[in-house]
């Protein structure tokens, strides 16, 4: 089983500074390199806010590319929520994503998707205390 990343921060941020926040733990465990996090914020500023897959949640990823060196992800919760001008509101749960290929992309959104489906799953992460507790309950054992 791969290893996710959990996170709580409590901070008001902006959705750039989310991004880069999101994504600081898959960096600092060489899972992409800074040049990843600058595509994710250039698709969004391209693209608007296509990454917010569903109310309350937003799936931050580029295309795979020569600065993504392992797949995985992170799940942060911002306690504040965070504004990508959506039409679903505020977003509080980011999953940042990254794939070395698009396999590999497919097989994690798969994964994701199928947890997502589940509105209780995401009830109690959206009342998280602590990335213990989150991984607990994305893990099926709360």
């Amino acid at each position: 089983m791969e290893k996710t990343f959990f996170k709580i921060i409590d901070e008001k941020l902006n959705w750039e500074q989310a991004i880069t926040s999101s994504a600081q733990v898959l960096l600092e465990n060489n899972y992409f390199n800074k040049n990843y996090v600058n595509e994710m914020i250039e698709n969004i500023n391209k693209f608007g806010s296509y990454i917010v897959i569903m109310p309350k949640i937003a799936l931050p990823h580029a295309s795979s590319s020569e600065n993504v060196f392992k797949g995985g992800y992170s799940i942060t919760l911002f306690k504040n929520g965070i504004d990508f001008n959506a039409d679903s509101g505020l977003v509080f749960l980011l999953i940042t994503l990254s794939s070395t290929n698009n396999d590999d992309h497919l097989t994690r959104l798969k994964t994701i998707s199928s947890k997502l489906l589940n509105k209780n799953l995401i009830d109690k992460l959206l009342n998280s205390k602590n990335s213990l507790e989150m991984q607990q309950i994305w893990n099926g054992e709360l």
